[in-house]
């Protein structure tokens, strides 16, 4: 519980090894990187595209086929204005989602296996200073911090 919501964590592999969808109150999901409103979360930067994709493969058919269309889905970035809703949130229902997301309507592994293989831009170049601030490595100012943090969405396959 927090306040009177109830949040469940649903565990959604593929962008990340640890990704994760907090779902609430059973009609929006926080999705983070995992699911956009028009794009996937990308499986490669961990450097296990291949083995990652399927894993992604997996938790968006779960999704798919478990989660109801009217859930809301709130991700954490988005790419365009055709994101967004009429009130500017980044945010859809799940059905309108499976229907105009390329990924998430694709129905076959090895369909959706090819299409992140040929979709799949280079890593961006901040990633590797992203990935050492995470581990700690290297400190960045926190002007370089925002910068890192609120650039152009690259998290998604396309």
């Amino acid at each position: 519980m927090v306040g009177r919501a109830t949040v469940r964590v649903e565990h959604v592999p593929g962008h990340t090894l640890g990704s994760i969808a907090l779902v609430v109150d059973d009609s929006l999901a926080l999705t983070g990187d995992f699911l956009f409103v028009q794009s996937v979360g990308r499986p490669d930067l961990g450097g296990q595209r291949d083995a990652w994709a399927r894993l992604q493969w997996h938790s968006l058919a779960r999704v798919r086929n478990a989660w109801p269309g009217d859930r809301l889905v709130l991700p954490a970035h988005y790419a365009g204005e055709a994101e967004r809703r009429a009130d500017r949130a980044v945010a859809a229902r799940l059905d309108v989602i499976a229907a105009t997301n390329a990924g998430l309507a694709i129905g076959e592994e090895a369909a959706f296996l090819r299409w992140v293989a040929d979709n799949t831009l280079p890593p961006p170049e901040t990633y590797r200073t992203i990935k050492l601030a995470n581990l700690g490595l290297v400190e960045v100012l926190e002007a370089e911090a925002e910068i890192l943090e609120f650039g152009p969405n690259q998290c998604a396959v396309r």
